[in-house]
């Protein structure tokens, strides 16, 4: 339930999450420019501004969701709108994957930096002073490192509209991406997502991964 400190720590986490989702498809905009497809730019989603990734239920009713869950209390997840991509404009039919992928390299990369700084300050005691203010500092970084772990693993299931998912589909070969049970997979993908949210079995798939690459973190930090 959403007690007090469960409310506090959202004021934390979920401006991590929206500075993280909008890095994330600002990197499938860019992939995509560099290999050849300009779409996203000129509908104007290669920018940092997050008002222009907003998606209504990965943005918003997803990380609420997440905050109910035992499990994922601690790192609220969701997504942002798709970036658009016109897979003719690209250069080999490969690139899709390249695009698709640039978003979890992106939280990766959020990922090493926020190690990389937060260990820098432990190495060289740099954190604030005062125990409350260094316990604040603690608590944000590890939930920086935290949300963005937690969104690589989640991006690559395969349920649209997630990346795995684009991964999956470039893969597709010829008529199975025409065939009905593909289009259902598509259009449905968020629901199932969404059921998988309600009834906790989200956790049961991120929880795995995020506890062993938590934990070699955690280890390297301390």
């Amino acid at each position: 339930m959403l007690d007090a400190e469960t409310l506090a720590h959202a004021a934390i986490a979920y401006p991590i999450l929206l500075f993280s989702l909008t890095f994330h498809e600002w990197g499938h905009a860019m992939s995509a420019k560099l290999l050849g497809d300009r779409t996203a730019e000129l509908q104007g989603r290669l920018t940092m501004n997050p008002i222009s990734h907003i998606d209504p239920i990965g943005t918003v009713l997803f990380p609420l969701i997440a905050m109910l869950q035992p499990g994922l209390a601690r790192f609220i997840i969701g997504w942002a709108k798709p970036v658009p991509v016109n897979p003719l404009n690209l250069r080999k039919s490969t690139d899709m994957v390249w695009v698709a992928l640039a978003g979890p390299a992106c939280n990766l990369i959020l990922v090493l930096l926020g190690v990389l700084v937060f260990k820098v300050l432990l190495v060289f005691d740099l954190l604030p002073a005062g125990e409350r203010n260094a316990e604040m500092a603690v608590t944000a970084f590890l939930t920086f490192i935290g949300i963005n772990l937690i969104l690589i693993w989640f991006n690559l299931i395969p349920l649209p509209p997630l990346d795995g998912s684009k991964v999956l589909l470039a893969h597709v070969k010829g008529h199975w991406r025409s065939f009905p049970f593909w289009q259902a997979y598509e259009a449905y993908g968020q629901f199932v997502l969404l059921i998988l949210f309600l009834s906790g079995g989200l956790s049961l798939i991120l929880r795995h991964p995020m506890i062993w690459s938590y934990d070699v973190i955690l280890r390297f930090l301390f």
